[in-house]
């Protein structure tokens, strides 16, 4: 059983976790002075008391706008996760996908984060702001493993040189535009 605390840092807009090596939820844990050994501190950030018992061998990164969460999302990060040890989710922010899709997000970038980092198999979430900086993401997490859905085949194969690369196909019949779609029909009916 895993257990997690999360704490939400606003300067570096990286919501993290940290877990208890024994399971318990939140006992013996608390601020620390520093957020990682050899790193600054981050505000609120919130450490364990005692260092983790597991090393991380292969992180795996992915990333996505994670609006309207659904089935399809749970199945690819759960897939992910599967690929490694430490899982991280790049979320797109509001204005990056306002600029992808000409359209904004239906949850705040703030809440889809939290929906995202509440999954026990998301270790760390942090936002992407843009889509040219995907290598300096991946190597500030120090990725092992990029996992993208099925339908951007081929578009990341640029990174092979960094990363694995691993398309994962999709979960059939949910899609969030579908979604939005039939919540939008059903309003107008």
């Amino acid at each position: 059983m895993r257990a997690d605390l999360r704490s939400w840092s606003s300067d570096t807009g990286l919501l993290g976790r940290t877990r208890a090596p024994d399971g318990r939820r939140g006992q013996g844990w608390g601020r620390a002075e520093t957020a990682r050994p050899g790193y600054p501190p981050r505000p609120g950030t919130l450490t364990p008391s005692r260092p983790r018992e597991r090393s991380v061998s292969t992180r795996v990164i992915t990333f996505g706008t994670f609006d309207v969460f659904h089935v399809g999302h749970v199945n690819i990060l759960t897939r992910a996760h599967d690929l490694g040890d430490h899982l991280t989710v790049g979320i797109s922010t509001d204005e990056l996908n306002h600029a992808k899709k000409g359209r904004y997000p239906v949850y705040r970038q703030e809440h889809r984060s939290q929906i995202v980092a509440s999954l026990d198999c998301v270790d760390a979430v942090f936002y992407e702001h843009s889509l040219e900086a995907k290598r300096e993401y991946l190597l500030e997490h120090r990725a092992d493993v990029l996992v993208m859905g099925q339908d951007w085949e081929g578009r990341f194969d640029e990174f092979r040189d960094v990363v694995e690369v691993v398309y994962l196909p999709r979960t059939a019949d949910i899609s969030t535009t579908d979604i939005i779609h039939e919540i939008k029909n059903r309003l107008e009916d």
